[in-house]
């Protein structure tokens, strides 16, 4: 029989909606043969078989597997970053069967009334938004008191990295990345939003299977765009 440390992890993944019982049942099966398996143990196991994400087994071998879940529909996959604003997530979004990015307002931020707002005005300025070199929002609410936006995952890394890992870009490149965030700015400013962090840190630079192209990173890059 498994130890009682292997059941309360196995029932918080159920729980929680992390593991579909029909795919899992062999991990369990093996588990239960071997009463001296541990929770990190079998969460490893969970991992290698593509059950979990690290990042999952982490937050459920922490009893917080539930967190892990937002509106029942999207399931957080790992953490992108974090900033004064909120933590960004990659997510997979199981209604619509994709990959999306969710940032979520820090709990601590909660009781703080014009953090709360200007969230909220970050997520109704970002749907006013659709252009190519800005991130497109896909939804938001509140979801047992945490305020979350949903929006488009990119895959990329952001400029201030690219810099950091290869040093001054060439003229050209920079003239680019420069023309290319303009175009975003100007569709923001046409449509009466004004972006007020324009940084490297801000700016997301596309992978190879897309065209490079940079964009507004989830996180504080919306922060305050609205007059």
């Amino acid at each position: 029989m498994p130890t009682e440390a292997v059941q309360h992890f196995w029932a918080q993944a159920e729980r929680s909606g992390l593991l579909v019982p029909d795919e899992a049942s062999a991990v369990l099966e093996k588990v239960t043969a071997d009463p001296a398996t541990t929770a990190d143990e079998l969460a490893s196991r969970l991992i290698e078989k593509r059950l979990l994400t690290p990042f999952q087994a982490e937050q459920l071998l922490a009893g917080r597997g539930e967190e892990c879940v937002i509106a029942g529909r999207y399931r957080i996959l790992e953490k992108l970053g974090e900033g004064g604003m909120g933590a960004v997530y990659k997510a997979q979004d199981t209604t619509l069967d994709r990959v999306v990015a969710v940032k979520v307002l820090p709990p601590g931020r909660l009781n703080d009334a014009e953090a709360v707002a200007r969230f909220q005005r970050e997520a109704k300025a970002l749907a006013r938004l659709s252009h190519p070199h800005i991130i497109h929002a896909f939804d938001a609410g509140e979801d047992r008191d945490r305020h979350f936006l949903v929006m488009e995952f990119v895959e990329g890394v952001t400029l201030d990295r690219v810099l950091r890992e290869h040093g001054a870009l060439s003229p050209t490149q920079v003239a680019d990345l420069v023309y290319q965030a303009a175009l975003g700015l100007e569709h923001a400013h046409e449509k009466g939003l004004i972006h007020r962090d324009i940084k490297p840190a801000n700016l997301l630079v596309a992978g190879r299977r897309r065209r490079e192209t940079p964009r507004p990173r989830p996180g504080p890059v919306h922060a305050g765009s609205d007059r």
